[in-house]
């Protein structure tokens, strides 16, 4: 849905109806730096709103022609204009110019049978790729040379039994915070590895962490 108008104070917000996959929901959603909109949904379809044309591009979640089956849970373009899209089924690189979808495979770092479900993503001030998944936390390091370095089992080595990522946020002097189901793990911007690992025995109110946001004071919310 959509409001028929910005928010005002002297009017409530009226919504519309978008007639583009109904009962589909929608997990995420950003804008890119030309104003068009992306959604993700759970029929594994990416969505673009075309602010100059007003009109919507529907892709389907492919891979060698075939149809990926899962949902788009998050997405983000990086400093580097590459588009990530996560998924239940990996990691995913889309691009734009024709519409093809190419697996980032997390499968053999994780020593997986199977992509591993990716819940989060996001790029910090080195311009590392942090990507959250149901097996843990990996860092893509910034090199821009293919294969990108992978580095992983961040919580085996810190000999935390959290595994399943439900959030990720990279601060503004660089720190990554992690939410997990069961606490908050913390990545210093001058260390790869995580120091502090917070759960409700040290303050918090519940230990899944679904969302992760920083203020203006640097304050984490």
């Amino acid at each position: 849905m959509r409001s028929d108008q910005p928010y005002t104070k002297s009017r409530p917000l009226n919504f519309s109806s978008i007639g583009i996959q109904k009962g589909a929901p929608v997990f995420c959603a950003i804008k890119d730096s030309s104003s068009n909109l992306w959604f993700g949904n759970s029929f594994g379809n990416l969505i673009c709103y075309d602010w100059n044309s007003n009109s919507y591009q529907i892709y389907l979640l492919h891979l060698s022609g075939k149809k990926v089956n899962s949902y788009i849970v998050a997405l983000m373009i990086d400093s580097r204009y590459r588009f990530w899209v996560c998924t239940s089924a990996g990691l995913y690189l889309f691009d734009r110019q024709t519409g093809n979808f190419e697996l980032f495979s997390l499968r053999e770092a994780l020593k997986e049978d199977a992509e591993p479900w990716v819940t989060a993503i996001c790029e910090d001030k080195q311009r590392n790729i942090w990507i959250g998944t149901a097996k843990g936390i990996v860092r893509l390091s910034q090199a821009n040379a293919r294969p990108l370095k992978m580095v992983y089992g961040y919580e085996e080595k810190e000999n935390i039994e959290s595994r399943v990522v439900t959030a990720l946020l990279a601060g503004t002097d660089g720190t990554v915070y992690i939410g997990y189901k069961n606490g908050l793990g913390i990545i210093p911007v001058s260390e790869d590895r995580i120091v502090s690992f917070y759960t409700v025995k040290d303050g918090l109110c519940n230990d899944c962490i679904n969302c992760i946001v920083e203020d203006e004071k640097e304050r984490i919310w």
